[in-house]
């Protein structure tokens, strides 16, 4: 809360009120698990159902890089435990998957 302190201690703002964006019961808290995000881009090759050995299937290696993504996630949730939070492991969410047609 130092921050938070020296900021209200050091402007000239005096708000009325405050927007806490997290859900801690509206109350002010002392740490933030913080926030990362990524993107995974995998390009395949363009083939024929006939044939798949001559594409390179992106769904496919999609599914490969998931399942080593949720086991770096599982590794987090054990590895690290902070009990002040609600939820006291890292999370990981796989937010948006799109897919398309080569041309």
């Amino acid at each position: 809360m130092a921050g938070a302190r020296y900021f209200a201690e050091t402007t000239a703002l005096r708000p009325d009120c405050a927007i806490i964006g997290e859900p801690t019961s509206l109350q002010p808290v002392r740490a933030h698990k913080g926030h990362i995000s990524n993107a995974i881009r995998i390009q395949g090759q363009s083939g024929h159902s006939s044939d798949p050995a001559r594409g390179v299937n992106a769904i496919e290696l999609m599914h490969d890089a998931i399942g080593h993504i949720l086991q770096l996630r599982d590794n987090l949730k054990e590895r690290y435990h902070y009990e002040a939070f609600t939820v006291p492991y890292p999370t990981l969410n796989l937010g948006h998957i799109h897919g398309g047609d080569a041309f």
